[in-house]
């Protein structure tokens, strides 16, 4: 499955790369489509979140929320379980949707705008979300990076951050890529930081991934970065 800049998603036979079908949405997409088998998800630009049939591409629902003023440009991929279709907004908030039809399950807001300028309470959630062991993590713009309970949403930790990438996990810790180019180790039971490394400042950091007894993190100028955790 991939999406593309049109505004389309299109699915490939993964043996032979033959395209099986191809589908319009609303506006760009920007994150990978999510599927579960039955269907496949993909949140647009504009804030969307659209489910289509994963054998026909047909559209089955379609979740419609009211995009910041003002946002960064991207989105973070959704997360699809059998039950649940999982997307963080350009406003703060993540929402939890019915896979069959796009009712809300609940929602929850990660990230509060604040300040005068519309600049100041841009809030997106651009990367994407991760989960392990019915745990959600989320970071976001200006916010705060949270572990969210799957089924939910209650908020079971938070700590405030700012990040436009997403975030990684392993050995009871989360890691997170600051705008500012620090790396953070965080206890995720404590919600306390474990270390912080800020010598990538300014290198506009990937999200981290957690590698062997490492977390690696890229930067713009094309190097990986392997550091303890």
């Amino acid at each position: 499955m991939l999406g593309t800049l049109k505004g389309e998603v299109i699915a490939m036979d993964a043996s032979t790369g033959e395209e099986k079908w191809r589908a319009r949405v609303t506006s760009e997409v920007l994150a990978p489509p999510a599927t579960n088998g039955d269907v496949v998800v993909v949140q647009t630009q504009d804030d969307r979140v659209i489910a289509l049939d994963a054998s026909t591409g047909d559209r089955r629902w379609i979740y419609e929320s009211t995009p910041a003023v003002l946002t960064l440009r991207g989105t973070g991929a959704p997360i699809v379980t059998n039950r649940l279709a999982v997307a963080g907004l350009s406003t703060g908030k993540v929402v939890a949707l019915d896979t069959q039809n796009g009712v809300p399950v609940w929602e929850q807001r990660v990230a509060v705008p604040q300040g005068r300028s519309e600049l100041d309470r841009v809030v997106d959630i651009d990367g994407g979300l991760l989960l392990s062991g019915g745990v959600l993590y989320v970071a976001s713009y200006q916010g705060r990076v949270a572990g969210l309970e799957l089924e939910s949403g209650r908020v079971l930790w938070q700590r405030d951050a700012s990040s436009y990438a997403g975030v990684a996990q392993g050995f009871g810790n989360v890691y997170v890529s600051l705008a500012s180019g620090t790396v953070e180790g965080i206890d995720e039971r404590s919600s306390s930081a474990l270390w912080s490394n800020d010598s990538l400042a300014r290198r506009q950091l990937s999200a981290p991934e957690v590698f062997s007894s490492y977390v690696a993190v890229g930067d713009l100028e094309g190097y990986l970065h392997l550091l303890s955790q």
